[in-house]
């Protein structure tokens, strides 16, 4: 496995860092699953909530009730997302620095 720290993508052969971002690419692929997963389980525990409220209840205080029922869901869609991003940035670099040098 090449080195991953970004101080030295600028040196790593080439080869190595294709290698670099078709990992970082399997990584992404996966942590991108897990988000669907993770936002699937959030709306089906949000909307199963939201049916046993009483009618009465206005939308907002729905929403308050259901937010506070999901909150530990939300979390994690909110962490997987942000591991998409970082990887999302991370082949972004990559892919970058690759073009630079092949040019």
């Amino acid at each position: 496995m090449p080195a991953a720290e970004p101080e030295t993508w600028a040196t790593v052969p080439i080869e190595d860092l294709m290698v670099l971002v078709e990992v970082t690419t399997a990584q992404l692929s996966g942590q991108l699953q897990e988000l669907a997963v993770d936002q699937g389980a959030y709306h089906r525990q949000f909307w199963s909530i939201w049916t046993q409220l009483p009618e009465e209840m206005s939308v907002a205080a729905a929403n308050r009730e259901c937010e506070r029922h999901c909150a530990q869901l939300q979390e994690q869609v909110i962490l997987a997302t942000s591991l998409v991003e970082a990887l999302k940035a991370k082949r972004d670099a990559l892919v970058a620095i690759l073009a630079a040098r092949t040019k």
